[in-house]
Order: structure tokens, then C-alpha cells, then sequence
């Protein structure tokens, strides 16, 4: 969803070589089993789309050991130093086609506002382009992802990219249902966390015929 996006970054980068000079990248979630060098990974396509066209250095990418261990201590290790960061200030978020959030699948009542997590993966998520081509796609049951608490409660601008047909059931359901962590994205949309918050949808046509 958010590549488009993210090359009308790199051109401004381009265009404004200073602009993005104290910019920090906090990755959003990772395929638990995938390293940098991995097909598919979601820290390699950030590398390629926004870490090395803004000039993000080192020091500013927080980003997943996606070949950690354990991943519980791994997400331990991630809260830590986001908190360190002051958490996230603005989310660029896509939505999947079952209504997920980064790595938040639809889940039962009760895990709304979760914290930085292992997710166990959908059928919906495992079936994901991203990893059509990896020779690990069948090993890939669990992600590591930011939770709801971090996407909904801290960030001062919410930002959700929505594009394709395949996206508009969910997409509707977003909109017009009451927040439920069956449904995460009606949750990132209805529950207000600031009275400043600002919560911007940016769809294309084919996600809004409904």
C-alpha cells in the first residue's frame, strides 16, 4: 500500500536533500523467521523505499531482528528502545484485506490496545505478495509487530493508505462498525486517544466503491 508514498518521499528527499535530516524510522512489523536478507522481509523493502532514499542513518532506523531467538525477548528489546524514543509521533499505516494493522490480526475481545507483540499470522497475512517468492513462506506462522496501543494511543498524526478492491469490505468495515478487536482497523479509526489526534484516510476509487 504504501509505496507510492514512500517515492513521493524519496523525490522530496531528492528535491529537499536537508529536509529529512533528523527524521527517525521506526519499522513497523516483521515476518518472524525473515533477516535483511531475506526475500521479503519487511526491513529490506524499508532499506530500499525509505531508509536509503531519505538518508536515514543507523542510529535513526529502529528496526526488527526478525532471526532473533526469541521472539518475546526481541519485543521486549523493541519497546524498550522505542520508549527510549519517545514512541511514534506520526503512523503511516496500510490496511490488509481482513482488516489488520500492521501484524494486528482480528483477535478476540479484550486485546483492543496491546503493546509491541508476537502475532500469530492469518491465513490472509501468510498468503501475502510480499512473501510470494521466498523459499521460507511456508515456515512463516508468527510476526512481530508495534500493537494497537503504540499505533493508536501515541502517535499525533495517524496516517491510513487504503488501495485496491480487494481492500473495500475491509475498508468499509473501518469506517462504519464500532471498534472491536475483531476488526483492528475500526479500532485505529473510532478510538479517540487525543482530543489533537489527527486520523487521515487517503483511499483510491476501487477501495471506496462499496
Amino acid at each position: 500500500s504504501p509505496t507510492l508514498c514512500y517515492a513521493l518521499l524519496a523525490q522530496h528527499a531528492r528535491e529537499h536533500p536537508t529536509a529529512w535530516n533528523r527524521v527517525r524510522i521506526v519499522q513497523l512489523d516483521e515476518w518472524f523467521g525473515l533477516g535483511v536478507g531475506d526475500d521479503g522481509s519487511c526491513q529490506s523493502y524499508l532499506r530500499q523505499h525509505v531508509v536509503g532514499p531519505l538518508g536515514v542513518t543507523e542510529e535513526r532506523f529502529l528496526s526488527w531482528d526478525g532471526l532473533a531467538g526469541d521472539g518475546e525477548t526481541e519485543c521486549t528489546r523493541y519497546s524498550s528502545l522505542l520508549d527510549k524514543w519517545g514512541g511514534v509521533g506520526l503512523a503511516v499505516l496500510g490496511l490488509g484485506v481482513n482488516g489488520h494493522i500492521g501484524f494486528n490480526e482480528p483477535a478476540a475481545a479484550g486485546t483492543e490496545m496491546r503493546g509491541v507483540h508476537v502475532a500469530e499470522l492469518s491465513s490472509e497475512s501468510r498468503a501475502h505478495s510480499m512473501i510470494a517468492s521466498s523459499d521460507k513462506r511456508g515456515l512463516l506462522c508468527q510476526g512481530l509487530t508495534l500493537g494497537l496501543k503504540e499505533l493508536c494511543v501515541q502517535p499525533h498524526t495517524i496516517v491510513l493508505l487504503v488501495t485496491g478492491a480487494s481492500k473495500t469490505a475491509a475498508f468499509g468495515d473501518a469506517l462504519t462498525l464500532e471498534a472491536s478487536a475483531n476488526r483492528p482497523s475500526s479500532v485505529l479509526l473510532n478510538c479517540a486517544t487525543k482530543s489533537d489526534q489527527r486520523r487521515v484516510c487517503i483511499c483510491d476509487d476501487a477501495a471506496f466503491a462499496r
